[in-house]
């Protein structure tokens, strides 16, 4: 059972910092979308070896954090996945590893009560 303190950091400051430090978003899954919500960012640099030449490369992906409970889609409350898609300042992100093998997850569980999710920019 959550303590006092962890009860008021989920349900009144975290949503302050969302609000205040983020941006308006949306969450879609398929044709789904869900409604506009607060969600704060940082834009990551990664580095990785590419599979078919060995080569080091650098890719710049957006790391998103959204709280568990504002990720509704139809009434119903979805964990991101990759290839969802987050819409932020008429920008279009997809949800994908923030390396190019692969090999980590698209979406983890931040601090038990946000999404962290990874993403790279879609060019229109």
């Amino acid at each position: 059972m959550p303590n006092l303190h962890e009860l008021t950091r989920t349900s009144y400051a975290v949503p302050q910092h969302q609000e205040q430090h983020g941006v308006s978003v949306t969450l879609t899954s398929g044709v789904n979308t869900s409604d506009a919500f607060d969600a704060a960012y940082c834009d990551v640099e990664y580095e990785s070896i590419e599979f078919e030449t060995g080569m080091n490369i650098k890719r710049r992906i957006r790391d998103w954090y959204l709280l568990k409970s504002d990720c509704v889609i139809g009434s119903n409350t979805v964990e991101p996945t990759a290839g969802m898609i987050i819409t932020a300042d008429g920008a279009t992100w997809e949800i994908c590893p923030p390396t190019a093998s692969q090999k980590q997850p698209a979406v983890e569980e931040h601090a038990g009560y946000q999404w962290l999710c990874h993403s790279q920019e879609v060019t229109q």
